[in-house]
């Protein structure tokens, strides 16, 4: 067998046989409910961000709450403090780095008691307030120009203008929203600090532990006698969502300060778990009703899920036992980091240091975006959606600006803003629905509805990720509830809520296609290209043998470029998912169509990185599965021309041929394609990879119906 990646040979881990007073580690159950949840939520990112928003509002309104018992403020206080605080929390501050929130959220500060301030002074004049809004709304976002910090602040200056409205504030009233403000920045500062803190070296410990339960669930899924291809892929899909999580906390930290290895030590061990787990897994479903496999699988198993160092001894040989064997030696690997322990500088690693790290590395400029453009668009939204909103209703005209204004934030194509304004109308009525059946359920028991509130806030931050309609959906519970504890809740104001937040998202949706509008397709085509330039890169480098070690491929180069590959995959199906009501009937068929051809293609490219390495190959027969340097170059120029060919497809829309298959054949090869693991040649699997795009030109294309077909169809 080939040394593994970084020279180190896998298998003299685990010796053969195990002591008899060696302890076996403790088997945790087949399948927690928190391994559940991990495999959906890497690191628990979403479960962080939805408790510090439902414990940010609680706190903010208690307080409130509190004051109210012994002084006289406005009612519509409690939730002012509440939603502010939620804002400032998980809202507004969407900086990368822990000291970098904390920061921004203390310079909350300022746009909050200015907003406050201008609200006061100008509530005498309702025109010149409304003027006042539409103008901060397009500051808001014309301050996206100077990063999450510049967004942050124009936003939260944005909702404390909002809830002075709300709350008809006047001078006398500017001590209460100074307070409501400090109220707010206090809470998420506790909540940051206290309740649910930012550590980057326990964010990375459970980013890693979630690597491992993924890679378990991957196996117990692709041992079950039951498992289809398609449920292996999906684990599969969760497998790499873990890996992509440590990749993006890499983005926010550097390795060596928070752990005893860099970046790109800590990149390769967790990609050495995630492609040996994978081709694992797809070798147990040929095997799985193999006795010793079974066996072998539990082992490796238990090893993932216990939190001891010890390894089990796989008894056989064969390509299997050997990919179980890489398994287990690369979750060693990657236990084996300390995290909370600098690396140790020396000469060797100071300069690896400087090459690789992120600190000592000029940052790129990237260029603005056309925040003027954009500021522009919000502006002529706002502006009309308070013109209609006031004849609506003269006294929840802000909700119609509000919409208008939310319905941009974070989008910048004409698609995405169109597709987000459709969710907010449809989270907001079924909410609606929802929530006053709640009310009427639940009557008079104001304890329950806070309950109910702040269960509310949560699945709203944790489900958000998933839709952007659940969020509004939840959001929408907390303010019908919120209105029945005031005591305006009737008719009137559910028909108001409905008809303000439709004309904001019609007005809002409108100004993002005829003002100055950003079409979806280019962004979408960049994104494609992008895909497949970094498949066509990947491909190179795995083939290409290495300069330091003539014969033997750059492991390294091949497994960077293997999570380059799976941020454009990721990136690409983001974009064209937040985009998805703006697509015609026809491209919506063709991304269902592309989307598991795609992920195949990452599959077949991560299984040609596996390949190359060669971990798995005896010494006898590695040598005759080397690409020689003429044919490697015509495999690479092959899948780029493959590539290009498919990209061609889909930005004219598909090209039926004659070789085109049917919907039903191609899902077949799917189906056949999703858990084979990679060819031993990387020759023969570079292969196997174009032909999966090529598949996918195939499928774009869609049914071909031929006149012998057209018969059958009208015989049946």
């Amino acid at each position: 067998m080939h040394p593994a990646v970084g020279g180190t040979n896998m298998r003299r881990r685990h010796p053969a046989v195990r002591r008899d007073d060696e302890k076996i580690p403790p088997m945790a159950p087949p399948f927690a409910l928190t391994a559940l949840l991990t495999t959906h939520d890497p690191g628990a990112a979403r479960l962080r961000k939805a408790a510090r928003g439902a414990s940010a509002m609680a706190i903010g309104a208690l307080v409130v709450l509190a004051i109210r018992s012994v002084v006289s403020i406005p009612v519509a206080a409690e939730l002012s403090a509440g939603f502010l605080s939620l804002w400032a929390t998980v809202g507004a501050v969407k900086d990368t780095t822990a000291r970098a929130r904390i920061l921004t959220t203390v310079a909350l500060l300022v746009p909050g008691f200015a907003a406050a301030l201008l609200a006061c002074l100008l509530h005498p004049w309702p025109v010149a307030r409304a003027v006042a809004f539409v103008a901060i709304a397009g500051l808001a976002a014309w301050t996206t120009r100077y990063g999450p910090r510049g967004s942050a602040l124009g936003f939260f200056g944005f909702f404390a203008f909002f809830f002075a409205v709300v709350m008809g504030a006047d001078l006398h009233t500017l001590p209460v929203l100074c307070g409501l403000v400090v109220i707010a920045v206090a809470s998420a500062l506790f909540v940051r600090l206290v309740l649910v803190p930012d550590r980057p070296g326990g964010e990375l410990v459970r980013l890693l532990r979630s690597v491992e339960v993924c890679a378990d669930d991957l196996l117990r899924v692709a041992s079950e006698p039951a498992a289809g291809p398609q449920r292996v892929a999906a684990a599969v899909t969760r497998l790499s969502a873990a890996t992509s999580a440590v990749a993006g906390w890499q983005e926010n930290y550097d390795a060596a300060h928070y752990s005893d290895v860099d970046d790109t030590t800590l990149s390769r061990r967790v990609s050495m778990l995630h492609l040996s787990c994978e081709q694992a897994a797809f070798r147990v479903v040929e095997h799985r009703a193999d006795p010793a496999v079974a066996q072998s699988v539990s082992q490796v198993r238990g090893a993932l899920r216990s939190s001891g160092d010890a390894a089990p001894a796989l008894v056989g040989t064969g390509q299997i036992i050997e990919t179980l064997r890489i398994v287990v030696g690369a979750t060693a690997d990657l236990r084996a980091i300390a995290v909370g322990r600098q690396k140790p500088t020396t000469p060797a690693t100071s300069t690896e240091a400087t090459s690789t790290g992120k600190t000592s590395t000029p940052a790129k400029t990237t260029p603005r975006p056309d925040t003027t453009r954009f500021a522009l668009q919000v502006v002529v939204a706002c502006s009309v959606a308070l013109a209609v909103g006031e004849l609506i209703s003269a006294s929840r005209w802000y909700w119609a600006v509000l919409s208008a204004f939310m319905v941009f934030n974070g989008m910048a194509t004409r698609g995405a803003i169109l597709t987000k304004a459709v969710k907010r109308v449809q989270g907001t009525v079924v909410g609606l629905v929802i929530g006053v059946a709640a009310v009427l359920i639940i009557g008079e028991h104001p304890a329950v509805q806070y309950v109910i509130v702040v269960c509310a806030v949560f699945f709203a931050f944790y489900l958000g990720a998933i839709s952007y309609t659940w969020t509004i959906l939840f959001i929408t519970i907390v303010l019908t509830n919120s209105y029945d504890l005031l005591g305006v809740l009737d008719r009137h104001v559910l028909e108001w809520r409905i008809e303000e937040t439709l004309c904001g998202a019609l007005v809002g949706a409108a100004a993002a296609f005829l003002i100055l509008s950003t079409p979806t397709s280019p962004v979408l085509d960049t994104k494609l290209r992008a895909y497949f330039d970094a498949l066509v890169n990947m491909a190179s480098v795995a083939l290409r043998r290495g300069e330091n070690r003539p014969g033997e491929p750059d492991s390294d180069a091949a497994l960077a470029a293997v999570r380059v590959l799976d941020g454009a995959e990721a990136a690409m199906l983001d974009a064209a998912t937040s985009a998805v009501f703006s697509l015609s009937r026809f491209h919506r068929s063709t991304l269902r169509r592309l989307r598991p051809h795609l992920y195949e293609t990452t599959r077949e490219a991560r299984g040609l990185a596996w390949s190359a390495t060669g971990l798995t190959r005896s010494e006898d027969t590695g040598n005759g599965d080397r690409v020689d340097p003429g044919i490697e170059q015509d495999l690479v120029e092959e899948l780029r021309g493959a590539a290009d060919a498919t990209v061609s497809a889909i930005e004219h829309g598909g090209v039926p041929s004659r070789i085109a298959k049917s919907t039903r054949d191609v899902e077949v090869e799917y189906t056949f394609q999703a858990t084979e693991p990679a060819d031993d040649s990387p020759a023969r699997q570079a292969r196997r990879l174009i032909a999966s795009v090529q598949r996918m030109r195939a499928a774009i294309a869609g049914p071909v119906r031929t006149p012998r077909a057209d018969e059958q169809l009208a015989g049946e």
